[in-house]
């Protein structure tokens, strides 16, 4: 299945996305009939990538920079254990936001 979703994903262009989706739908409907229900059913928002330029398309169909903002988030956390009202929680999840977002904006490219 996951050979499925990559070659969609990872189609040159939307027409070929769309075909690739299509193909799938078909082969899962075998398979794995509510599989290929929820692909039919969602495919045009997994196409939705191509309608941004090509060199946003790799970075916005991973999820790898938000995992790696939770993550940063969970290591902060985890560091002060207790917060001493919600402000505080807010206040350093806010600031590391900020901070990951500023490198961004001042090269032109994402924070890793």
């Amino acid at each position: 299945m996951l050979g499925l979703l990559k070659t969609i994903t990872e189609a040159p262009m939307l027409v070929a996305a769309r075909k690739a989706l299509a193909e799938a739908v078909e082969a899962l409907g075998r398979r794995a009939p509510k599989a290929a229900a929820l692909l039919d059913g969602f495919g045009e928002e997994i196409l939705a990538v191509y309608q941004l330029p090509e060199a946003h398309r790799k970075r916005m169909r991973s999820t790898n920079i938000l995992e790696r903002v939770n993550q940063e988030i969970k290591r902060r956390t985890r560091v002060i254990r207790i917060f001493p009202n919600e402000q505080a929680c807010v206040r350093l999840v806010s600031t590391l936001k900020v901070n990951t977002e500023a490198p961004a904006t001042e090269t032109g490219k994402a924070a890793a």
